[in-house]
């Protein structure tokens, strides 16, 4: 028991000294201000053109879901 008040009243002193604190890793590193960059604004590029939106009635492909299902497992005992 003593032992054990002893340790915690020596972990308690050494906590208040900067240089124990920094050898257990208790103290906090603070960022610098100055090394802060900031980053430039995004830009769009030049060559970049926009797409016209598709008519999602003209590209609909009529499919059946068994089908594509047997044709899946077919393609998968080829090889």
């Amino acid at each position: 028991m003593r032992f054990l008040m002893t340790l915690t009243i020596a972990s308690i002193l050494l906590t208040g000294c900067d240089t124990a604190k920094n050898a257990f890793g208790l103290s906090r590193s603070q960022p610098d201000e100055f090394s802060v960059t900031d980053n430039p604004p995004l830009t769009i590029p030049k060559e970049f053109q926009v797409v016209p939106p598709i008519n999602a009635k003209e590209n609909e492909k009529k499919s059946d879901p068994s089908q594509a299902a047997l044709n899946v497992l077919k393609n998968n005992n080829d090889s």
